[in-house]
């Protein structure tokens, strides 16, 4: 079945569904739905009459039914919260277009933390759903690799690991020794790869060895441990930083690391455009230059979530706009700063991804993603020195001298997302923008390594501050 959303493009029901195809999400949907509808008192003619034309007053009452239901477009729920002024709060006639897609994800991941808490599930159970359905399967084999990432600080009180579990590793190759071709993976093993959170990435080590010239027959996952979406751990939020934003121009910079961990950190709720666009779009690669996160980084500028850290990064159109967000929203901004050598690796990831789509960019092509990209950055540091409020910049320059070993240059970039965080930490710690008795009831609470070795690195980081470890 294929209908037209708001903006004239075909899209498969299918498409869009694959995120929350679970009944628990569309119970969720239909109770706001039938919630929101009776506060408005609103039929559902008057709901059609506020949506695309293709929406019938037969199609809302179907949404609503508790027996065989239909699956509006999960495109459609922004524009459904916006015709029932949908927000967290009903009767406050504000209007949140977010509010459906992010109250499903939150939901989903409430749900998925209460099920951790009481039967000790966590993403190695999804990976584990997954290796048994390739065991049951005569057509496709499945390797899993830990992805541990890890670096040591040498200081005179001795040499300090820092390692942490990040994600899970899989890569798929069909057993006839065909092309593993990621669609067919999503389909044979989409529920597995659904509850776990599985994003589909581009070639890493390990995998099965190609000879020289080669095509890559294997399809690649990652189940990721650290920067999954999860809710707040506290029930108050610093009073003078509600909301921290951190953004970057490429995603080599590892926004989404440092979003995690300050997150962890502060005990605050995770999420990331990327994420958002997931769950409306689906299991599919985002386009080059993040445009299609821009539209929901503009909805958290707007309404901001209290306990909330997320993470953006993008090239398009909007990007300068965008980046930095609106200084009198008071949402604090953590902006990873570009270098030389990541803009140039941010080329190089396009080039990559173009060819995969059956593109050959040229010369002139390559530079001119080369120029655009260097006057966004320009623009963005005239911003930058105008004196917007609320915005602590990093520089990305740690890494100026790209090392050649692939397993050098996670650990340093692993490292530098721990000192982004650590550092950014420290920053309101000192502008009394903290709660450290808060703080420190928090770090007290056991049962997280990441929040635990991240605590250790920032004590140990800044003792003065935040006492030794």
């Amino acid at each position: 079945m294929v209908n037209e959303d708001e903006r004239g493009n075909s899209h498969t029901l299918d498409e869009f569904s694959t995120p929350v195809r679970q009944a628990d999400s569309w119970r969720i949907f239909r109770h706001e739905l039938v919630t929101f509808m009776d506060v408005r008192k609103m039929s559902a003619s008057e709901l059609a009459n506020l949506l695309p034309t293709f929406v019938s007053a037969a199609t809302v009452r179907q949404w609503r039914r508790t027996d065989k239901p239909t699956h509006p477009q999960l495109s459609l729920l922004p524009l459904i919260a916006q015709a029932l002024a949908m927000s967290g709060d009903p009767d406050s006639g504000q209007v949140d277009p977010l509010y459906l897609p992010q109250r499903v994800s939150t939901l989903r991941a409430r749900v998925l933390q209460l099920s951790e808490d009481i039967s000790a599930l966590h993403a190695s159970t999804g990976v584990g759903r997954v290796v048994d359905a390739a065991l049951n399967s005569s057509e496709w084999a499945v390797a899993v690799w830990p992805a541990v990432d890890a670096f040591t600080v040498r200081s005179e009180a001795g040499s300090q690991l820092y390692a942490l579990h990040v994600a899970d590793r899989l890569d798929f190759r069909r057993t006839d020794d065909l092309p593993a071709d990621d669609s067919e993976v999503w389909a044979h093993f989409r529920e597995p790869l659904e509850f776990s959170g599985a994003l589909h990435t581009g070639a890493t080590e390990p995998r099965w060895p190609a000879a020289d010239g080669e095509k890559d027959l294997t399809s690649h996952w990652s189940v990721r441990h650290v920067g999954r979406e999860h809710p707040s751990s506290i029930e108050i939020s610093h009073p003078h930083l509600p909301h921290v934003a951190v953004t970057a121009l490429t995603v080599s910079s590892w926004a989404g690391d440092v979003a995690a961990h300050l997150a962890k950190l502060l005990g605050y709720g995770l999420t990331s455009t990327r994420d958002l666009v997931r769950t409306v779009y689906g299991v599919r690669n985002l386009d080059l230059d993040g445009a299609e996160m821009d539209q929901f980084q503009r909805h958290l500028l707007e309404r901001p979530r209290h306990k909330r850290v997320w993470s953006h990064w993008s090239t398009g159109s909007q990007a300068a706009a965008l980046l930095l967000g609106n200084p009198a929203s008071h949402i604090h901004h953590v902006y990873i700063q570009s270098d030389e050598w990541a803009l140039e690796a941010e080329i190089a990831r396009r080039q990559v991804a173009l060819k995969k789509r059956g593109h050959q960019p040229n010369d002139e092509v390559i530079l001119a993603m080369s120029e655009r990209l260097w006057l966004l950055r320009e623009s963005l540091e005239a911003k930058i020195k105008s004196g917007a409020r609320e915005l602590l910049v990093v520089h990305d320059g740690a890494l100026r001298h790209k090392p050649a070993d692939e397993t050098a240059r996670r650990s340093a970039r692993f490292e530098q997302s721990f000192e982004f965080a650590a550092r950014s930490l420290k920053v309101w710690a000192d502008a009394g923008q903290l709660d450290l008795e808060v703080l420190n009831t928090h770090w007290s609470r056991p049962g997280d390594p990441h929040k635990d070795t991240l605590v250790r690195y920032v004590r140990n980081a800044y003792p003065e501050t935040f006492g030794r470890d």
